[in-house]
């Protein structure tokens, strides 16, 4: 049995993204996958599993947890929350599927990734449903990107927002792990960090609701610059392997 590398999953999470979005052929990018050295049933079961994702549908053929959670993580960043709430349920169906066969067996590390995920659509509620004083802390949302009728067009940067995901978050940079205050000591490197905002305001041109701990993430210039490389983004784990790469 082919074992699937990390680069195998990234590949065919974008290959996957691209058949949906119909900006390549199918067989096109079966042929990719194939000559990186996924047997090609693999491969097809890997797009497959993508689509049913995206729909919210039942799948049956499984794939590894880092695939699983791979595929959520950046069906999250690209496709936003809704898409998620899909892909959640794809995988609750998939793990009950599997559980409830005759010889079933328990996927723990699933259910694991499941609940986390569930987490992080818990806390992206938006405001509209609850009543303002009902909201917690924990449960508070920001607006983020309402443009200025000034000279320049130019977007709203939430404080309260950034101090919220920073709270949650921490100094360390997402993407490299830099810490100014351990590297350049207290007196000029004490809480300084760059917040990224995962779904670029440039692209949006609307208000809309920001989760702070789950819309925002703590970065480093460098790695801030890095991401901002190409339109739209790149995210935190291709910004990551790229860096593993070299």
């Amino acid at each position: 049995m082919i074992k699937i590398t990390k680069e195998m999953t990234f590949m065919a999470y974008e290959i996957s993204k691209k058949i949906f979005l119909k900006q390549i052929k199918k067989e096109e990018g079966l042929k990719i996958l194939v000559e990186l050295g996924m047997n090609k049933d693999t491969a097809g079961f890997q797009i497959q599993n993508f689509i049913h994702f995206i729909h919210g549908e039942q799948f049956t053929r499984t794939q590894n947890e880092f695939t699983t959670k791979y595929f959520l993580d950046k069906i999250y960043d690209d496709f936003g929350i809704n898409s998620l709430k899909n892909a959640i349920s794809a995988l609750e169906k998939h793990i009950d599927y599997y559980e409830n066969l005759p010889k079933g067996s328990k996927l723990p590390g699933k259910r694991k990734i499941l609940d986390y995920y569930k987490k992080i659509v818990n806390e992206s509620l938006t405001t509209t449903n609850f009543h303002p004083t009902e909201i917690t802390e924990e449960e508070q949302l920001f607006t983020e990107g309402s443009i200025k009728k000034v000279l320049v067009n130019n977007y709203e940067r939430n404080s309260s927002a950034r101090k919220k995901c920073i709270e949650y978050h921490g100094f360390n940079c997402a993407v490299c792990d830099m810490n100014f205050e351990k590297f350049y000591g207290k007196e000029i490197g004490k809480d300084f960090i760059h917040v990224h905002h995962k779904i670029d305001l440039s692209l949006i041109k609307k208000t809309y609701t920001v989760n702070p701990i789950t819309d925002l993430i703590p970065v480093c210039p460098n790695c801030h610059a890095m991401l901002h490389k190409k339109t739209p983004a790149y995210t935190i784990e291709e910004l990551k392997y790229l860096i593993q790469k070299n």
